[in-house]
């Protein structure tokens, strides 16, 4: 406007001094020819039509509108916008006095707002969304040169219409490009962005992410993210520092992200409180006389019992070797040596004999009978032993980790070992050494270890509910020991039962699962009586044995889980308070003077 308007002055001035020259020039030369005086009125003609004619343009030049360049514009959700105008068009003077604009579109790009083009040619979409993504771009020649079609004409570029929310210009950007095979390729010397077409021959760039795992074991995570992703990505776990390396293509390792950040997640902890209750009872019953011992291995032997004596003496006597501590040998020979032997007339010195003889002391001569005599034991008593074991362990598992609550005592079982022979020929002498953890072929716990064992594997359900996988074992060492006779040596071995049972059972948080079941109840009756004599009223009693026993094994396991909060969590102000005091643990008593051997005090010797 203002170079137009100075345009008009100075028309206007020429004008008028020209107007004024012509004037003088008619009074300095009114006296001269007329030529001068139609010349002049030509002049004066030709100014005046330019000067209406720059009015003219100047006037058509301030109606007219300025084409406005195409920029991403912010949209409200249903947005009606304008085709914009092609870019090469737009002077430049004006896309600079468009800044605050511009600055405005970026800001709401920034906040994740509507980004929409409205039927706009693809170069121009190109071109508006770089600069809008603060890009230095350049065109491949081959994205802009047209396609020549089979009718000899060339084909030209489409025209696009995107609405995008919550991207940025450049992710709209490389959505575009990607939805017609082109691709975004910067130069990382010079920074400038070239948009060339994609050749469908050639690999994606490979990028190497490194993530920095929170919760998750990147060993266990790495196999998991190993089965999902392409077979051309690559996955390496460092569990020293808990990160772990993807080496994939953009589009691959965007997945990879996202699959992570929903299985690096941090697991409930859940808090089990079992409680164990067992109980045994062994009442037995033994009434009556028991003639087992008369009746049952009575040795009878028959013949006169007469015993003799022999008596051999060999010389010189036997040998004896003795190893020094040098290794030297010393062998010394006795000078006699005496073996004696005392054995019956019928030839067993084990048979029961007198000294002297009896047999022709009787007619007709008959020998001694010898027999062990008589043996009744008598029985009339009632035993019952009763015991009760509480065992009430806690502990916090992690969810999808077994968990081990163990109470239990290993019982020691005597290996004998052959001592080792020596290049002398001597050898060591026999050892016997106790075995605390003896295991079977395939089995890791140890066969001697007795007690209680609960393993327990929590799982959240529902946030609510906890999945409890568990596996209890009751076992002990039964009294009464197995025994072999081996190669001429009675042996002993303990006897170990085991009660187990697994199970799975889902059980709100802060409830209580009992499991019951592992009960063992065994009863036994033994007899024995004399034949006829054992069944005679009353007098029958005299001559038999009842004997009743029975053992009674009860536990009740109560199991406890509850998910843990956050809120649950009590921070302490001094984490050293427990380190500076003295716990003591006294058991509550509970007896009385009759069952206590503690020395009674009175409450005035307490005080």
């Amino acid at each position: 406007m203002a170079l137009t308007q100075t345009q008009n002055m100075d028309s206007r001035g020429g004008i008028h001094n020209r107007g004024q020259g012509c004037n003088k020039a008619q009074r300095d030369f009114g006296s001269g020819p007329s030529i001068f005086s139609s010349r002049m009125k030509r002049s004066i003609h030709a100014v005046m039509l330019l000067g209406l004619a720059s009015t003219l343009f100047s006037g058509l030049a301030q109606e007219s509108p300025v084409p406005k360049p195409p920029s991403v514009a912010t949209a409200p959700p249903a947005p009606t916008a304008q085709a914009p105008q092609p870019e090469s068009k737009v002077p430049a003077a004006e896309t600079k006095a468009a800044d605050s604009e511009t600055s405005a579109e970026s800001t709401a790009e920034a906040q994740g707002d509507v980004i929409s083009l409205v039927d706009t040619p693809l170069l121009d979409a190109i071109n508006n969304l770089s600069r809008n993504a603060g890009l230095n771009l350049l065109l491949d020649p081959k994205v802009t040169t047209p396609v020549v079609g089979p009718d000899g004409k060339p084909i030209p570029l489409p025209n696009i219409t995107i609405r995008f929310e919550n991207v940025s210009a450049k992710q709209a950007l490389e959505a575009v490009l990607a939805n017609h095979d082109l691709i975004l390729v910067e130069d990382q010397k010079t920074g400038i962005h070239r948009v060339t077409k994609k050749d469908p021959t050639l690999r994606e760039p490979l990028i190497t992410t490194v993530y920095q795992l929170k919760y998750s074991n990147p060993t266990n995570l790495a196999m998991v993210v190993t089965t999902a992703v392409p077979a051309g990505a690559k996955v390496y776990a460092e569990p020293r520092t808990s990160q772990m390396i993807v080496t994939a293509t953009a589009r691959d390792t965007t997945e990879i992200t996202n699959l992570l950040a929903k299985l690096d997640v941090a697991n409930h902890q859940v808090l089990i409180e079992a409680q164990f209750f067992e109980t045994i009872r062994s009442p037995k019953s033994i009434k009556g006389i028991d003639w087992s011992g008369t009746l049952a291995a009575q040795n009878i032997s028959m013949g006169n019992g007469l015993t003799t004596g022999s008596s051999t003496t060999t010389s010189p006597g036997e040998s004896t070797t003795t190893t020094l501590p040098s290794g030297r040998t010393i062998t010394s020979t006795a000078d006699a040596s005496t073996a004696s032997a005392v054995t019956t007339a019928i030839g067993d010195r084990n048979v029961p004999g007198m000294s002297f003889n009896t047999a022709t002391g009787l007619t007709p001569g008959l020998a001694f009978l010898n027999a062990d005599g008589v043996k009744a034991t008598l029985s009339f008593l009632n035993t019952d032993s009763e015991s009760e074991s509480i065992a009430s362990p806690t502990t916090v598992a992690l969810e999808g980790q077994q968990t081990k609550l163990v109470v239990v005592r290993n019982i020691p079982v005597f290996e004998e070992q052959q001592g080792q022979i020596s290049g002398s020929g001597g050898q060591s002498p026999t050892s016997v050494k106790p075995n605390y953890d003896l295991t079977v072929k395939g089995e890791e716990r140890p066969l001697n270890e007795v007690g209680i064992k609960l393993l327990v594997t929590p799982r959240v359900v529902a946030d609510v509910n906890v999945l409890l996988d568990l596996q209890p074992e009751i076992s002990n060492v039964e009294a009464v020991p197995e025994r072999k006779t081996l190669g001429g040596r009675v042996n002993e071995s303990p006897i170990f039962s085991r009660r187990s049972m697994s199970t799975r059972a889902v059980v709100p948080t802060g409830n209580t699962l009992v499991i019951g079941g592992l009960t063992s109840d065994e009863s036994t009756k033994n007899f024995s009586k004399i034949p006829v004599l054992g069944d005679i009223p009353m007098l029958g009693r005299l001559f038999r044995k009842d004997e009743k026993i029975r053992n009674r094994r009860n536990i009740l396991i109560f199991v406890t889980p509850t998910i843990i909060q956050d809120a649950d969590f009590q921070a302490n102000s001094d984490p050293k308070a427990f380190l500076r005091n003295k716990k003591e643990d006294k058991l509550p008593d509970d007896s009385t003077r009759w069952d206590s051997a503690k020395p009674y005090k009175s409450k005035k010797t307490n005080k």
